[in-house]
């Protein structure tokens, strides 16, 4: 039990340092759309820049820069998970706190072109960049 106890420590302690070395990473995207749960369709792709600069602070929380000049603050709950999708786009994925309080789930996807998903029980976005 104490070595069990001892290596979660240590896991967290690891995952700790590891999102506060990693470097600020500014992604742009000039559309984006949104998903209707009530319909299960996808809306057109609307044109606007939107900015999301991962690890902005000694938190890693992700801050999110809108059309309109509005920041969003994302805060961290988990470190990044590499993931794979079945066509193999590779994206990373984290859990992390609205500024409304609502639980989402980010996915960061390598494919500029398939960008961002944000997910919460009553929305989800998707960010991209088309040229």
């Amino acid at each position: 039990m104490k070595k069990l106890l001892l290596s979660i420590f240590f896991s967290v302690i690891v995952n700790t340092l590891y999102s506060q070395n990693e470097s600020k990473l500014r992604l742009d995207y000039n559309t984006f759309t949104f998903y209707d749960r009530a319909t299960e369709t996808w809306s057109e792709w609307t044109k606007g820049n939107n900015t999301f600069i991962t690890n902005c602070n000694d938190n890693g929380d992700i801050c999110h820069i809108t059309p309109n000049g509005k920041s969003l603050m994302y805060k961290k709950l988990s470190a990044f998970e590499v993931k794979y999708l079945a066509d193999g786009a590779k994206y990373r994925v984290c859990i992390a706190v609205n500024e409304n309080g609502d639980d989402i789930i980010i996915q960061i996807f390598d494919n500029i072109g398939l960008g961002i998903i944000i997910t919460s029980k009553s929305q989800k976005s998707q960010f991209s960049y088309e040229e």
